[in-house]
């Protein structure tokens, strides 16, 4: 009897692909394009989603035999799951694997700002010692933190800027807290953006969140704010964020995902010396990938053997 067919977008982490390799026969997809998945999956029975690229419903209704797409990572917004949800296609992700990595990530982008750290290490590289003069800081203690998406990352990053950094925090989701949060205050969205100094975002890309933070809502934040966003690009409207930038209207900015990605070029941010960016590597430490990729190939067995996934997004 033929073993199922699990297949990798991408390659992966070779611990977690010999565990597939115990119980399926794994591929790798040639590329992450449309094409490339459509060739890829046509005799899949799982697949593997990693890093870019997009499981539209061409690549879907291409793969008669597939029944989870397992999301290496959180987000799933680069799976059309409307598609997936009419086949019967499970989707799960890792929601808990990359909240380490990611919360650190944020609160590094955080600091870099704040104390115009990016700025400081491209003037001594090119023997400008002078830089230090533009390069006046702002101190976080004391400051109070906007957190946007109260979830897992988002709370990682408030006890982390709470308990080390001594910041006040101020939050807006949806959903009440959790039990023993009460050092915490939920506010309704433009409360957390006009009396934050600094606001980080962590709000999973929907139909409601795209855009989330535009025009109207930078004109409330405070003209020494710092915005934060390491969750999806599209979160941010770019153009409004490069006007407000340009006009001076808030103190810094720092990015690790983009309303397109890959990047192509130099993107128009990297004009502004308060802005500090990141190619979408808030979760890419050695310890993050493995776990996603043990937690994605977990999903996929337990399915494959007739067993409930952990994370079931759709």
């Amino acid at each position: 009897m033929s073993r199922p067919v699990v297949v990798l977008s991408q390659p992966m982490c070779a611990e977690a692909v010999a565990r597939l390799e115990q119980e399926t026969e794994v591929r790798v997809s040639p590329g992450w394009d449309e094409d490339s998945l459509i060739a890829a999956v046509r005799d899949a029975d799982a697949l593997i989603m990693l890093g870019v690229g997009r499981v539209t419903r061409r690549v879907i209704e291409a793969a008669p035999r597939l029944r989870i797409i397992a999301r290496h990572g959180t987000g799933t917004d680069n799976i059309d799951l409307e598609a997936a949800r009419e086949r019967g296609i499970l989707v799960t992700n890792t929601p808990e694997a990359t909240t380490a990595s990611v919360a650190e990530h944020t609160v590094g982008l955080l600091l870099a700002v704040a104390r115009r750290i990016a700025l400081a290490d491209r003037g001594l590289r090119t023997g400008n010692w002078g830089v230090r003069g533009r390069c006046l800081g702002i101190d976080l203690a004391g400051r109070t933190l906007g957190v946007v998406g109260f979830g897992r990352i988002g709370r990682r990053v408030a006890t982390i800027c709470h308990d080390g950094l001594g910041m006040r925090v101020v939050y807006h989701d949806l959903q009440p807290p959790p039990t023993g949060w009460d050092w915490a205050e939920r506010l309704p969205l433009d409360g957390v953006l006009s009396s934050a100094d600094a606001i980080t975002l962590h709000v999973p890309l929907t139909p409601a969140t795209r855009h989330l933070i535009g025009r109207w809502e930078l004109a409330l934040l405070k003209p020494t704010a710092i915005l934060v966003n390491a969750s999806r690009g599209p979160v941010v409207d770019e153009q409004a964020l490069i006007e407000a930038l340009r006009q001076e209207r808030l103190a810094g900015a720092a990015l690790d995902v983009f309303e397109e990605e890959p990047v192509r070029g130099i993107h128009p941010l990297c004009r502004f010396d308060n802005v500090v960016l990141t190619p979408h590597i808030a979760s890419a430490t050695g310890e993050t990938l493995r776990r996603m990729a043990l937690e994605a190939t977990e999903e996929v067995l337990a399915v494959l053997q007739g067993r409930k996934p952990r994370y079931r997004v759709v």
